[in-house]
């Protein structure tokens, strides 16, 4: 099992991580299980990223809501599917339904087979070592260390992630500098239409990205 961490995948302007997923899988007979992470369906969303999809040249996407429990199954039904793509949102929201759906039981299933699970913006900071980023938007880095233990992710992944890196400012940059010194973290900011490959423990960018370590940034891409 490979993890393919974006910001925004599939929206437009994903040519990088399309161009990979070309190389690594046969499009068109590739089966996608398109997961909505969320206690409500979005359908406008699913309706939206499946066109993608399409245009992107997939033909086999299929809606796995996860409002219920998942049964085992369902779970074995997963597993059959080359890819799956899970939808972003609030990662709290998003971590909630991972676990009150039964789903993080089908990860280790997943990893015993070659697929790819793509997670996109939100269920990419909820598949990380920590989500405490997205507090950091809107409270201070003081309050935001203070409850870092609380906003544990999966930790599929051994950093946290920041998606959507453009469109924060020079005062949430700064703000990230010194949490990622205070908490000692290792953080990867992605760009629309960039991703990180998740393999075996090796990290890989696909386009442009940054990186935080004690407070210093640096740019990666591929």
């Amino acid at each position: 099992m490979k993890l393919l961490i974006t910001s925004d995948y599939p929206l437009k302007n994903n040519k990088p991580i399309q161009d990979y997923l070309n190389a690594t899988v046969p499009i068109e007979a590739t089966k996608i299980a398109f997961i909505d992470p969320y206690p409500r369906k979005r359908t406008k969303h699913y309706k939206t990223f499946r066109d993608q999809f399409i245009d992107y040249g997939f033909h086999h996407i299929e809606y796995f809501g996860l409002r219920k429990k998942l049964t085992k199954e369902s779970i074995e039904d997963l597993v059959r599917y080359e890819i799956a793509y899970l939808l972003g949102g609030t990662p709290q929201t998003i971590l909630t339904q991972i676990k009150k759906s039964g789903f993080k039981s089908f990860i280790p299933e997943y990893n015993n087979t070659c697929g790819i699970i793509i997670s996109a913006s939100g269920s990419s900071m909820a598949l990380s070592k920590n989500f405490s980023l997205f507090k950091l938007f809107r409270s201070p880095v003081e309050e935001t260390v203070r409850t870092y233990d609380d906003m544990k992710g999966l930790e599929l992944i051994p950093y946290e992630i920041l998606p959507h890196y453009e469109r924060y400012d020079e005062s949430f940059i700064e703000k990230i500098k010194i949490y990622s010194q205070r908490v000692n973290t290792e953080i990867y900011g992605l760009y629309d239409g960039s991703a990180l490959i998740y393999d075996r423990g090796k990290t890989t960018p696909v386009g442009k990205g940054i990186k935080v370590v004690k407070g210093k940034v640096k740019g990666v891409r591929s």
